[in-house]
């Protein structure tokens, strides 16, 4: 996951580069379809990576301990981000030009691959280099019971069952003795 996050961010600041270049020195008529096509490719690769796995990485990034505390904190500090960037959007569009716009979101983007790179952890490998560690014994299924072992059990607690319930007729002893019984159903 971490890798998607990084090739969605990089995608995405390459393409808001090029659309960059592309409204800051092509502004004719021809140039429209390749802004149209490189926003569409911009806009999936923003939901294929980030969007994507902004959901799943601060599940696998946190020990359990700390990890629904820091998985608010992220969705938190998400949410704030989203509202800078909307809140500036309107701003620098009117001050400057669509392309100055295109040009913060490239930076962002080469930002949030730093970021992802320094600080996320890669859990998928860090499985897979602890399980290879175990050997292959972990991996084989042994069930933990054999089915012998599982019928006598069952034979045991039937044992222990009232006499009522095994089917058999009360004893006199069951008759003075009023403590009540446990039940156990096999």
């Amino acid at each position: 996951r971490k890798r998607i996050q990084v090739i969605g961010f990089a995608c995405t600041g390459a393409l808001s580069a090029a659309l960059f270049i592309l409204l800051k020195y092509e502004a004719h008529e021809t140039s429209r379809t390749a802004v149209f096509l490189l926003y569409c490719l911009t806009f999936f690769f923003y939901n294929f990576g980030p969007n994507a796995t902004t959901f799943c990485l601060p599940a696998e990034t946190f020990d359990k301990d700390v990890r629904s505390f820091f998985n608010g904190i992220s969705a938190a500090l998400g949410k704030a981000g989203a509202l800078v960037g909307a809140a500036f959007f309107k701003l620098i569009l009117d001050t400057y030009s669509l392309a100055t716009v295109m040009l913060c979101s490239a930076g962002v983007s080469l930002l949030a691959v730093i970021l992802t790179l320094v600080f996320v952890r890669d859990m998928r490998a860090e499985f897979n280099r602890s399980e290879r560690s175990i050997g292959a014994e972990a991996t084989r299924f042994d069930p933990p019971h054999t089915e012998l072992e599982l019928r006598g059990f069952a034979s045991r607690l039937s044992e222990h069952r009232p006499a009522s319930d095994r089917g058999e007729p009360p004893s006199a002893d069951s008759e003075s003795n009023s403590e009540p019984q446990a039940m156990v159903f096999v």
